[in-house]
């Protein structure tokens, strides 16, 4: 699966419209994007996890669900094909202060196939920008990846990856991503990867080179 900056929208199916299934309705509520009003940021550790997975995340897709403390995506948009199709929960990674008038909010978001096969975790750090939810970083993996911290200003993902004939279970590899703020664009780069394979003799991960090979999800 490919890296996408708006968490790889296109595993949802598109829609013209904005349904809501709220625990107090049934009925869902329709809105196209022009009716949809800016949503306002003052403070991005103020904002609730919940909240900030709906309108930091979820709010550009076309069909959300909310179903009491669950939020998911429907892959349906007639009454009665409104299902849970995609589960989402978020995580608390930390806040990230990589210079003295920045302060960023890392979390990990989970989504789950509830209706098929499938699953994925991006890492996300938002910020308040003029006023409004900012995206500074985000970068999604297959099956779920590990933070680092390194230094004030770089950390680490790690995740695994898959050679040609691996099955989705079991990865081959490992890629680790050393990323590092870049003061004048203010935004992490890239700035390292490496790979690694486990030895089920040493018990250990042993460093090795980038294969030659590799498929479309990989990170």
């Amino acid at each position: 699966m490919s890296p996408n900056p708006a968490f790889d929208r296109s595993m949802v199916k598109r829609t013209s419209l904005l349904f809501l299934g709220v625990a107090l309705c049934s009925t869902p509520v329709a809105s196209t994007a022009a009716d949809v009003p800016p949503l306002l940021c003052r403070n991005i550790l103020a904002i609730a996890p919940r909240d900030l997975l709906l309108m930091g995340i979820l709010r550009p897709f076309d069909s959300v669900l909310i179903e009491g403390d669950k939020v998911c995506g429907s892959e349906g948009y007639e009454p009665g094909l409104i299902t849970c199709d995609w589960d989402y929960s978020i995580k608390e990674v930390g806040v990230l202060q990589p210079d003295a008038g920045t302060e960023l909010r890392m979390v990990q978001v989970v989504r789950n196939h509830l209706t098929g096969s499938g699953a994925s975790s991006a890492f996300v750090a938002f910020q308040c920008q003029e006023g409004r939810i900012a995206q500074t970083f985000s970068r999604e993996f297959t099956y779920g990846g590990h933070f680092e911290t390194l230094s004030v200003t770089a950390f680490a993902l790690t995740a695994g990856y898959w050679l040609p004939k691996d099955p989705m279970c079991c990865p081959s590899y490992h890629k680790r991503m050393v990323y590092r703020w870049d003061a004048s664009t203010k935004k992490y780069a890239l700035v390292e990867e490496s790979f690694s394979r486990y030895n089920n003799k040493t018990n250990t991960d042993e460093p090795v080179d980038k294969p030659s090979e590799t498929v479309p999800w990989n990170p």
